[in-house]
């Protein structure tokens, strides 16, 4: 899954900074419970159960809370969900 293109160099760092500020923008815009999920798997890179076990929840409500923070934060930057 790709939400933003981070990972190829520019010679202009303004869009990757306008994608940064895109994506902070939209993160904002989430609830608490859905940035959460998504920094302690992506921003800390935690597997799934470690972060069940981070946030003290099971396995199953953790999968499910980042599947639907996943779509939420879709929404926000105006792409489709095409799980």
């Amino acid at each position: 899954m790709q939400l933003l293109e981070f990972d190829q160099p520019e010679s202009d760092p303004a869009p990757a900074a306008d994608q940064h500020l895109t994506l902070l923008a939209a993160l904002s815009r989430l609830s608490a419970d859905d940035r959460a999920v998504l920094s302690l798997r992506f921003g800390s890179d935690l597997e799934v159960p470690d972060v069940a076990a981070a946030l003290a929840i099971p396995l199953g409500t953790a999968k499910a809370r980042l599947h639907r923070a996943l779509g939420r934060l879709r929404a926000q930057l105006g792409e489709d969900d095409h799980d």
